[in-house]
């Protein structure tokens, strides 16, 4: 007897189209959100009357900044980096500010 679902073409086929689609939709909820972020009307003042401080209002922006760089990257809209001849383009650590969003969620 077989618990679960069974290995299939189909069901492979389904689980890895659903696996692509949520990277594609989280990436569009990091634009989503930035876009909101960058809205004059919720500056850094704003965000401390939710209670937030200076220090994580940064935090928030520079990780959801950072992660739609990523975003962009996997649109072909933007570029990891320049490399100047005979050197690597420079890596860039995407969730860098985002790890300090994760708390106990962090994966990494």
């Amino acid at each position: 007897m077989t618990i679960g679902l069974p290995l299939t073409k189909t069901n492979l086929d389904n689980i890895m189209g659903m696996e692509i689609g949520a990277v594609w939709n989280s990436l569009d909820v990091i634009r989503v959100r930035l876009l909101w972020l960058n809205d004059a009307a919720h500056n850094t003042t704003f965000m401390g009357t939710l209670g937030y401080t200076g220090p994580e209002d940064t935090t928030i922006r520079a990780a959801y900044t950072d992660l739609d760089s990523l975003r962009q990257i996997a649109h072909a809209t933007g570029a990891k980096g320049v490399a100047t001849i005979g050197q690597a383009a420079a890596a860039n650590d995407f969730f860098f500010s985002a790890k300090g969003l994760g708390g106990p969620n962090w994966y990494g």
